[in-house]
């Protein structure tokens, strides 16, 4: 069973494109692999990789958290 991380901006809030996206790559993977969403924060001035704002993780949580998927899971990469 193949795993998968998507990498997300995490100041771009998930969008119904997003999670369409998600279920259907569920249906690819099948049941029990694992889809790791990976949150990168808004890009600076002197680096693409930033911290993930509270307030953008708790959006992303909650969200994802609707899909009901206990194969799902959401990182923070920095």
């Amino acid at each position: 069973m193949p795993n998968v991380l998507i990498l997300q901006e995490a100041w771009q809030p998930p969008i119904r494109e997003t999670l369409t996206f998600i279920q259907a790559l569920r249906k690819i993977l099948g049941e029990q692999s694992r889809i790791e969403v990976g949150l990168i924060g808004k890009p600076g001035p002197d680096t693409i990789f930033t911290p993930v704002k509270e307030e953008n993780w708790n959006i992303w949580t909650q969200k994802l958290n609707t899909m009901g998927d206990p194969w799902l899971r959401l990182e923070r990469l920095v």
